[in-house]
């Protein structure tokens, strides 16, 4: 979840690691809880668990690097390379490890910078500087990226237009949203379907009433093919779901058949959610999908076929057919009752996949010879 400031766009805040400052932690017994790797001549902290034993230091953070490692046995501790390298990978403990930050610099849009406590501080040489000291959920924050962490220095402002930097050394130069750090942040279990096919959660109606706010085009002046008063939402295991009545085929004026409302084929629709996803790696996990990720792989087929479109927004909706018609306040999860239709269906919007299968059904059903392509 992230918070976005519309008075702060246009204004970058340059940040400076405290290099000058090194912490000392003894560690009693292995594993230490933290993941490490080898950047150039530092060995870098990549990972804290936060299960395990460093998560009881609160001062050590993602993006500080090891400056020296002791056991009690040793008379010098470690602080080359090679050392500490040889000395992470034994299972000496109990053990003093310092911890440190590289010197470097970091620019980034002040709109991220959210909740974030900023305080004044007296600096060594008798003037005063402004710093991080508490940045909420650090792991999910918008700095745990830059391996910004409390502690840091926020040297100034910076003008996106003009690129002017403007020196802070106080928090009374700071716009007053900055000083705002009141931020609620509502976050969201992932979809229900999110392990097979992690699409982005649907969010809206279902299916508007009047037939003419959210299908196909305007030129669409035909009444829906459903019997409205027959629609009833349910949801089925976080999914949003619809069931739906659609009308009668209409027959010659001479049938001695006549059609009838109440006895229309009844359909369940199924919103398994929406196309394009906001997170690269769903976007890289359906695009890459096998045959044996039947959902998956079937919404990678299609939308291979519908890429020379490029519509901005596509609607995944699962259709099945009640067998047992009668009974319209069955269980919507009782699939012996049902038949699926056989993949799935893209749209512009729930209301335009409904509204054109609607139609393709209500003609196949006109045809004395063809039946509905159910499976």
């Amino acid at each position: 979840a992230t918070v976005q400031w519309e008075s702060l766009s246009g204004i970058s805040v340059l940040l400076t690691s405290p290099s000058e400052h090194t912490i000392s932690l003894r560690f009693e017994e292995r594993p230490f809880g933290f993941a490490w790797r080898q950047e150039k001549e530092h060995i870098v902290i990549t990972h804290i668990n936060r299960q395990g034993q460093s998560s009881a230091f609160s001062q050590l953070y993602s993006g500080m690097i090891i400056k020296s490692f002791q056991g009690d046995s040793d008379k010098e501790p470690a602080n080359r390379l090679l050392q500490l390298m040889e000395a992470l990978r034994s299972s000496q403990a109990p053990a003093t490890l310092t911890f440190g930050w590289r010197p470097g610099y970091s620019c980034m849009p002040a709109n991220q910078v959210v909740g974030t406590h900023l305080e004044e501080r007296e600096l060594m040489d008798g003037g005063t500087g402004v710093f991080i000291s508490k940045i909420p959920l650090l792991h999910a924050h918008a700095f745990c990226m830059e391996s910004v962490s409390p502690g840091w220095r926020l040297l100034g402002l910076v003008d996106d237009n003009s690129q002017r930097v403007y020196g802070v050394c106080s928090v009374a130069h700071l716009p007053p949203r900055f000083l705002d750090h009141s931020v609620t942040l509502y976050l969201k279990p992932p979809p229900p379907l999110n392990e097979y096919l992690p699409l982005d959660s649907f969010r809206g109606i279902l299916c508007p009433w009047n037939a003419r706010e959210d299908y196909v085009s305007r030129s669409i002046s035909i009444e829906p093919p459903w019997s409205g008063l027959s629609m009833e939402p349910f949801d089925i295991g976080g999914l949003q779901g619809m069931r739906f009545r659609l009308r009668q085929a209409a027959l010659p004026h001479d049938s001695p058949v006549q059609t009838c409302p109440e006895r229309g084929e009844v359909w369940d629709a199924f919103v398994l959610g929406h196309y394009p996803v906001s997170s690269r790696w769903a976007d890289l996990r359906i695009r890459s999908a096998h045959p044996v990720e039947p959902i998956a792989w079937e919404l990678r087929q299609l939308l291979d076929t519908v890429a020379h479109i490029n519509p901005t927004r596509i609607s995944v909706v699962a259709l099945r057919r009640c067998l047992q018609q009668e009974s319209m306040q069955e269980d919507a999860a009782d699939a012996e009752q049902s038949a699926w239709l056989g993949g799935v269906l893209l749209g512009e919007s729930v209301a335009q996949v409904l509204y054109r299968w609607g139609l393709n059904f209500l003609s196949a059903e006109k045809k004395p010879t063809s039946r509905a392509p159910v499976s």
